[in-house]
């Protein structure tokens, strides 16, 4: 290597004085580096149009690391002390040099010290981003409030899409009225939450209000089902995905192998029995023993002749938009005789105060308890009350299913006459396995 000289310099050093200084800096360099390290490096293994040791010695990554280092900090030195030109004196750049290696030394030894003052700025910025993103949150929270008060917010809050779904979407009257029940528990949740804002994470907050809320897992699943129903129905006009809240995976579980409420064929035939002196008592018991022998839901109730065809009644849901036919019982055929193929309707809330009224004339429903049990979250509750109290129009339909499965009727059958299109369906929400249990245990006997 005392053959060679360094090229790690400035290609454009041209004046004889710049030439002089390179040559000395570069002899520097040479000498510092056989010093720190305890090699010469034979011309065979140094490459000069490099500058670096060749790659034919094994250490030669390790070397040349150190004479980059070393020619860095020669140079540095002689620049210092006389700029880039002339000579320093061997005292002055040999002092200048160990300057140079005694501060990269402190600086290695400080350096955890300012790593850790660093570190904890840092979290005290964070810290700090955190609080003013927070004060931030809720001034733009409480400007909203002011502007949803005062009618100037221009921003899209879910609750309005709520309201305004039930009066664009082709949906049921009774659906219209689910809405409404969800429309005011989301207010109470949050009134000013902006679509853009609804997502799964969200979804789930509500859920577990209405767990807080004490409302039952059936309720809670309708109420959650209808929010992402809305959500998808709008997402497209607000360039959101339709399916962004499909990720949300509820958490509330159902009963299964609930009893289904229904009315016994005693209870039936005690029910046609009921004399009345109001008229319109008269017409929702009629009203009631007509769904008990179709199977129609209350919302499709409003038929007339039109509807009647030989032996049948044909009917298109309104819940589904399915059409139905129906075979004509005796009992079916009778009333709709008895009011001309046109029976009388009424509101679904007075119907279902005067049946509950009505069925407490009939013994075995003042007399005998129905147990309710229900989830809210997963805490199982259960309730008593009469049978009489847990009728409702809806219990017209189960009796028809539950009787007819009992009987022997074929699901596939009951299913086209009710207008589903699961089986599964059908069995978890109509049938009741107990309707002749008694004489299914009979065929046990030994």
């Amino acid at each position: 290597m005392s053959k060679t000289s360094f090229i790690l310099r400035p290609t454009s050093a041209k004046s004889s004085k710049r030439a002089v200084y390179v040559k000395h800096v570069c002899r520097a360099t040479k000498s510092e580096f056989v010093r720190a390290t305890g090699v010469e490096v034979e011309p065979e293994y140094f490459n000069a149009k490099t500058g670096k040791v060749s790659t034919k010695r094994t250490d030669a990554p390790e070397l040349n690391t150190t004479l980059h280092q070393v020619f860095t900090d020669v140079s540095t030195a002689a620049r210092n002390i006389v700029g880039w030109g002339g000579i320093p004196a061997r005292e002055a750049m040999a002092k200048e040099y160990a300057a140079i290696l005694q501060g990269r030394v402190a600086t290695r030894e400080a350096a955890p010290r300012l790593k850790k003052a660093l570190d904890n700025r840092l979290d005290r910025l964070r810290e700090q981003l955190v609080e003013a993103e927070a004060t931030v949150t809720r001034l733009k929270e409480r400007i909203k409030s002011w502007e949803l008060a005062r009618g100037l917010y221009k921003g899209v809050a879910f609750v309005a899409l709520l309201e305004e779904y039930p009066q664009v979407a082709l949906i049921a009257k009774g659906t219209k009225g689910t809405y409404g029940s969800v429309l005011a528990d989301f207010k109470r949740f949050d009134s000013s939450l902006e679509v853009a804002a609804l997502t799964p994470e969200k979804l789930r907050e509500y859920e577990n209000y209405l767990i807080g809320e004490g409302r039952n897992n059936v309720t809670i699943a309708t109420y959650v089902g209808k929010v992402k129903t809305a959500y998808r129905y709008f997402a497209a006009r607000h360039g959101l995905s339709p399916t962004a809240l499909d990720a949300f995976k509820s958490q509330v579980k159902q009963l299964s192998n609930r009893e289904v409420f229904h009315l016994s064929d005693e209870e039936v035939i005690a029910l046609q029995g009921l004399q009345f002196t109001s008229p319109s008592e008269e017409r929702v018991r009629d009203l009631f023993l007509l769904m008990c022998a179709t199977g129609l839901r209350f919302s499709d109730t409003k038929i007339t002749r039109a509807n009647v065809v030989g032996k049948y009644l044909i009917v298109t849901t309104k819940k589904t938009n399915t059409l139905c036919k129906i075979p004509l019982s005796p009992l079916a055929l009778e009333i709709l005789q008895k009011y001309d193929y046109c029976p009388r309707n009424c509101g679904l809330n007075y119907f279902n105060r005067t049946i509950k009224r009505i069925c407490e004339r009939i013994p075995s429903m003042s007399d005998e308890l129905a147990q309710t049990i229900s989830l809210n979250g997963l805490a199982q509750r259960e309730s008593v009350r009469r049978r009489c109290d847990a009728v409702s129009a809806h219990a017209g339909r189960k009796t028809f299913a539950t009787r007819a499965l009992g009987k022997g009727v074929s699901v596939a059958t009951l299913k086209a006459w009710l207008g589903h299109s699961k089986s599964e369906m059908l069995l978890k929400h109509y049938a009741n396995g107990e309707y002749n249990a008694v004489a299914e245990m009979a065929k046990m006997a030994l």
